[in-house]
């Protein structure tokens, strides 16, 4: 049973070489990792201002964009109500265009009719009667 004692602790000398071996070198890995760690918060504050100048011009970029996006709209809602204030003179000159038509026809031109009508009656009636004049005198 010595013997067994002894390859124990024999094995056990070994095992606990060969964890420190390992702690060792896991320390040395994370030391480099802890390094490494600390090189990239050394440049982090860098890339922050970099990152925030870009969004910033990005934002400048934007309102830019919407006060030109605006700009277009007030002249389209201008171009609009304009366009909408022509078609009402436009509408309003066809009224009175039709209002004129009509007077035309009621006013000036039946009248006309009615006065050529009678002056064309008038004619034949004067016709037929200078017509039958002259056969009572020459009968």
């Amino acid at each position: 049973m010595d013997v067994l004692k002894e390859l124990a602790q024999i094995f056990a000398a070994i095992s606990l070489g060969a964890l420190c071996i390992y702690g060792i070198v896991t320390l040395r890995d994370v030391r480099k990792g802890m390094k490494a760690f600390s090189e990239t918060t050394q440049h982090l504050p860098k890339e922050i201002a970099e990152i925030r100048t870009r969004i910033l011009g990005m934002l400048k970029n934007f309102e830019d964009i919407s006060r030109d996006i605006a700009l277009m709209t007030n002249k389209l809602q201008s171009d609009m109500n304009s366009s909408e204030g022509i078609f009402g003179e436009i509408e309003a000159l066809t009224q009175q265009l039709r209002r004129l038509r009509i007077h035309l026809q009621t006013g000036i031109i039946q009248p006309l009719v009615q006065v050529s009508a009678t002056i064309s009656a008038l004619s034949k009636g004067t016709e037929v009667f200078m017509a039958t004049l002259r056969n009572k005198e020459k009968g």
